[in-house]
């Protein structure tokens, strides 16, 4: 089996990179947030989300969650997020995170 779980359950390589991208992207909020013991009022004032959305995003519900939106969450927790591109990797695309 894969390291990516969305490799093995597809072949279509842009569901595959947006799948991947957001689960490493919600991995990175999930875990900004309980380092800093954030509650769900704070979290959704500091990411400027709904409570609504705070919960669904607590819960690991990604549907209705955009790249740009985890994008946006991870900058306003004072990260640069660097998107990456290579050719020669089986995975094409990827980001990083920079305080």
């Amino acid at each position: 089996m894969n390291q990516n779980l969305y490799k093995d359950f597809t072949n279509n390589a842009l569901e595959y990179n947006i799948k991947n991208l957001k689960t490493q992207m919600f991995i990175c909020l999930i875990t900004i947030i309980r380092d800093n013991k954030w509650t769900k009022k704070e979290t959704s004032k500091n990411l400027k989300i709904s409570k609504k959305k705070t919960k669904k995003l607590l819960k690991g519900s990604l549907e209705k969650i955009t790249l740009d939106n985890l994008v946006e969450m991870l900058v306003l927790t004072g990260h640069e997020v660097e998107t990456n591109f290579n050719q020669e990797n089986e995975l094409n695309v990827s980001f990083s995170l920079k305080k």
